[in-house]
This record gives structure tokens, sequence and C-alpha cells, in this order.
């Protein structure tokens, strides 16, 4: 299954499913009350090609609006969404420039109003020029419910590291 399908269908159906559970349950108000809030915790690690489908959870539970405006706001789940990713310049820049661009990526994904990226941090240094970070984005729920994006054409995974290094040598097959 494509990823994004599996957003849109297997991630929001089993969401919206146990989230109308929990809510129905018979539990008391003191229960409920000590009960920590349930958060929807989505990892994509992936990160030549992960931040390609954080556009799949813009209207991700569109088709749920009149079941989640039955549930209260209380009940509602978060959403968090932890995207793995690379950040790389082809000149030297401050280390500083490697955060904002990650950020950048995401929101330019994303294509909200305001930036969904809450925390952003440095995983490791992959090359020269070329950073791995992690950024946690907090996806609310009129980001959830809103007007789906058009689909973009599938990105390429790395195209510019292709090529195998010239130390390398192709094996034969004899």
């Amino acid at each position: 299954m494509d990823a994004k399908l599996f957003i849109k269908e297997k991630i929001a159906t089993d969401v919206i499913r146990l989230m109308r559970e929990e809510s129905t349950s018979g539990e008391s108000h003191e229960e409920e009350q000590n009960k920590p809030n349930t958060e929807v915790n989505v990892v994509m690690n992936l990160p030549a090609y992960a931040i390609n489908f954080l556009p799949a959870f813009r209207g991700v539970l569109r088709q749920y609006a009149s079941e989640i405006q039955n549930i209260p706001l209380e009940k509602r789940w978060k959403w968090n969404v932890f995207c793995y990713l690379f950040a790389k310049s082809r000149v030297e820049v401050p280390d500083s420039w490697y955060e904002e661009e990650a950020r950048r990526m995401c929101d330019d994904k994303t294509k909200w109003e305001k930036s969904l990226v809450v925390h952003c941090h440095n995983v490791r240094t992959v090359s020269s020029r070329k950073e791995m970070f992690c950024a946690k984005l907090e996806l609310p729920y009129e980001f959830l419910l809103a007007e789906p994006l058009p689909e973009e054409p599938e990105a390429p995974f790395e195209p510019e590291e292709v090529e195998e290094p010239s130390c390398k040598k192709m094996k034969k097959n004899e």
C-alpha cells in the first residue's frame, strides 16, 4: 500500500474508530480525569523521501467531519508527526541554515498559513553540507479537516546521488 493511501485510509480510519470508542466509553468522571490525554504519533523515518508524504495529512479527516463534531474537544486526540529529512546545501553555509532549511522544507510541503513545525533537532551530520533532522509537526484539526492539496508529481528519490563513487568498481557476473 502506498504511504499516502496508508495515511489517508488506514491511519485516519483507525484513529477515528479508536477516538469514537474512547469518547463513548463508560469511564467514570474521576477515571477520565486521571487518564492522560491520548495522542497520535506518526513517525516517518525515510529521510530521503518522508517529507513528500506530509501533504497527505492535510484534509485526512475531512470525510469524518460530522463524526469529529460529535466528539468533545477534550476527547479529541492531538496529532504529532515526526518527519525525518535531509537538509542539503551545494555551498558552504552557517550551521544554523540547515535547521532553517529543514523547517522551510516542511512548511513548503504542508502549505499552511503558519508553520506546523514545533520542534526540529539535528539527528546527525551525514556528510559535508548534508544534515539529518527530525521535525516534529503538531497538526491542528483545522489542518486535518481542510481541503486536501492537489496531488503533486512524485519526487525523485535522492536524484543527485545516483552515481557510484569513482573508487567503487562494478561487479562483473562471471
